[in-house]
């Protein structure tokens, strides 16, 4: 009798416990988002990183990589092989797909990452190149925070949560143009990136080591995957969106520093608005 009444109780409380440990694993991804927006704010105070591109005058890096000084990451930052190395802001705690690293291809190794860049803020949009036969989208962006933000830094992302893990893809956080293991032949599934494609939202962009998939990007495109909707594993994983492991939302830090968690439910008009910094598309009162 006494070990029946303590399964019961047990049984109880376990769903308790795993709810408390959900709550603190989605605040602390909040508070890792918030971490990478006071870096881009201290790196890109007049103008922020590209996606990938030049930047004050250096060489070639992911927006990732621009921001490793003011992610406590001097040393690493002067590495040439800075893009092997797991860094714990970019794991989120709920990300159950995440591994430190995987030889993804044959001559190099890349750490993953739970989060992606929002293409709209640091690419290049409507800066497109055809001649591979199919538009490919220019990843060195401008942006200012003075000037690129005309429909509001408080609805407008700058980053999202991704699955380190969506059907053969993994998102790499160093990954991008000019990297070790495959030249200037990038896919731009394997990048911490999402809306990849024209600020309109009609076209999703290619990229030279992928001709046939497409960015994603409009309504209701560009959506991303709520927890629950996809399997890493399957192919209802969309590697060109964006995906959380939170249960009823996704995490997003927005361009004011502010982190907000948009519900599931969220229209994909809503969404899409919030990618877009400069398309005069206010969000909806589901925001």
């Amino acid at each position: 009798m006494v070990i029946a009444i303590i399964s019961i109780l047990i049984g109880l409380l376990l769903p308790a416990v795993q709810k408390v440990r959900e709550a603190a694993a989605k605040m602390q991804c909040q508070s890792q988002l918030h971490n990478l927006a006071i870096a881009i704010v201290h790196v890109g105070e007049k103008q922020l990183p590209p996606m990938f591109g030049t930047y004050k005058g250096n060489a070639q890096a992911n927006v990732f990589a621009w921001m490793l000084p003011a992610l406590d990451q001097e040393v690493l930052y002067t590495n040439q092989f800075y893009y092997r190395e797991p860094l714990r802001i970019l794991k989120c705690p709920s990300d159950t797909n995440y591994d430190p690293g995987f030889n993804v291809f044959p001559t190099d190794q890349y750490a993953f990452t739970s989060y992606a860049a929002n293409y709209q803020v640091f690419g290049a949009p409507d800066t497109v190149d055809t001649s591979l036969g199919v538009p490919v989208g220019s990843l060195q962006g401008y942006a200012k925070f003075s000037s690129s933000f005309r429909d509001g830094l408080s609805t407008t992302i700058l980053f999202a949560e991704k699955s380190p893990k969506c059907l053969t893809y993994f998102t790499l956080w160093g990954y991008g143009p000019g990297q070790p293991a495959v030249g200037n032949n990038w896919d731009h599934l394997y990048m911490p990136i999402f809306a990849y494609g024209n600020s309109s939202g009609t076209q999703g962009y290619y990229s030279p080591g992928d001709l046939v998939n497409s960015g994603a990007v409009g309504n209701p495109g560009a959506m991303f995957q709520p927890r629950g909707s996809f399997d890493p594993y399957s192919v209802n994983c969309a590697p060109n969106r964006a995906q959380t492991p939170h249960s009823g939302s996704m995490n997003v830090v927005l361009a004011d520093g502010s982190v907000k968690p948009v519900d599931a439910e969220v229209t994909p008009g809503t969404w899409w608005a919030a990618c877009t910094p400069n398309n005069k598309d206010a969000v909806g009162s589901d925001w």
